[in-house]
């Protein structure tokens, strides 16, 4: 039985308890874990571990993350550098002293921009997967005529509609 239940939550009525289920959160968490899978193939594991600091602390120094994530700074500026060349992270520069000398660089991420850039690439993955089954498709059409038909095909030809 559902009581009280919304879109972003449903609670649960079970004997004398309750169960409340947080959906906006399980989908949040749900959505940052692909994310960080996503940066981790591309990456590497260690880009995924920056990456899921990053998230969950908002905004980190570069040192912070070199040293919550264990590895050293150099490859922590190299894959925060890649990672940024490809939208995944930002740095924001924020003045240290009134006179805007010295600046503090402080690494985020932008989660909705996060979700757009792999929205694009799913998209565009979609996109090429139906050109070329298109394509395969246009190119076994002779072959499955010929079959339609009743005409014997080939050994290749037999092949080329079984790997289509």
């Amino acid at each position: 039985k559902f009581c009280g239940a919304t879109a972003t939550n449903a609670a649960i009525m079970a004997d004398s308890w309750a169960y409340t289920v947080d959906i906006e959160s399980i989908l949040a968490e749900l959505k940052a874990e692909h994310a960080q899978s996503m940066v981790q193939s591309k990456f590497g594991g260690s880009a995924g571990r920056i990456f899921r600091l990053l998230v969950d602390r908002k905004r980190l120094e570069e040192k912070q993350v070199a040293e919550m994530a264990i590895l050293p700074k150099k490859e922590v500026r190299t894959l925060l550098q890649s990672m940024m060349r490809e939208g995944f992270t930002k740095l924001q520069e924020i003045p240290k002293d009134s006179a805007r000398r010295r600046m503090l660089h402080l690494w985020t991420v932008d989660f909705t921009h996060v979700c757009k850039i792999l929205m694009d690439r799913y998209y565009q993955t979609w996109v090429n997967l139906s050109i070329r089954c298109a394509r395969e498709a246009k190119n076994v059409k002779p072959i499955l005529s010929k079959i339609n038909q009743g005409i014997a095909v080939n050994r290749d030809e037999k092949d080329q509609v079984e790997r289509w």
